[in-house]
């Protein structure tokens, strides 16, 4: 992973916390009600998330139990990516989040160069949180 892969997956991580932290304030004040179980869920997952992008944290499990929103494409455009992933997507003309979930490693290799197990792990995260199964996509380095 290289250096300004790192900041924005550090700065990511971060702001998302930063968020969870307003938004537990909003919910404990009253200004937002969110009582039931999903939003629980999801709460957790996203605390996970923020640690699990984060490169100066060690990975932990993801939580057992975790809100998986249903599937849903989105632009590349409408993505939080790291500028590195942006660009590279971009790059090789990936429109979207169903045919960003449909590439292999190879694939992705052929249409971005060869160092892409970074760019492969962040589309890989994403497609998580948008809800798709990235079951097959966890295999490690290659």
């Amino acid at each position: 992973m290289n250096l300004d892969s790192c900041v924005d997956r550090w700065s990511k991580s971060q702001r998302i916390q930063k968020y969870l932290t307003a938004l537990d304030d909003a919910v404990e004040s009253g200004r937002i009600q969110y009582d039931d179980e999903q939003f629980q869920k999801w709460r957790e997952w996203a605390q996970w998330y923020a640690i699990e992008l984060c490169p100066l944290t060690p990975n932990l499990p993801a939580p057992s139990i975790h809100h998986v929103p249903p599937q849903q494409n989105s632009s590349i455009q409408e993505l939080d990516l790291t500028s590195e992933a942006r660009n590279a997507f971009e790059q090789a003309k990936i429109s979207d989040t169903d045919e960003l979930a449909s590439i292999t490693k190879d694939e992705l290799r052929e249409r971005c160069g060869e160092s892409v197990w970074s760019l492969y792990d962040e589309a890989s995260r994403i497609l998580e949180g948008l809800g798709y199964d990235v079951s097959d996509r966890k295999n490690g380095y290659y």
